[in-house]
């Protein structure tokens, strides 16, 4: 009983790190590929690029029928 309670103590939080691990390394990659598409249009556009830094806001909507 006594080595099943050790082992049960030590595997639980490794257990936690590698969740913790796993979950670090998906929120970096999902900020560095949200990340690209930015970088492509500012290399594209180089530093003049109008599309991000003014943003159009539409102050009127016409619908038609």
């Amino acid at each position: 009983m006594l080595p099943k309670l050790v082992t049960g103590m030590l595997i639980v939080p490794f257990t936690w790190f590698i969740v913790s691990a796993v979950l670090s390394v998906s929120n970096v990659l999902t900020a560095s590929v949200i990340q690209l598409p930015v970088s492509t249009i500012l290399k594209a556009g180089g530093e003049t690029s109008g599309f991000l830094k003014d943003p159009i806001i539409p102050k009127t909507i016409i619908y038609s029928k």
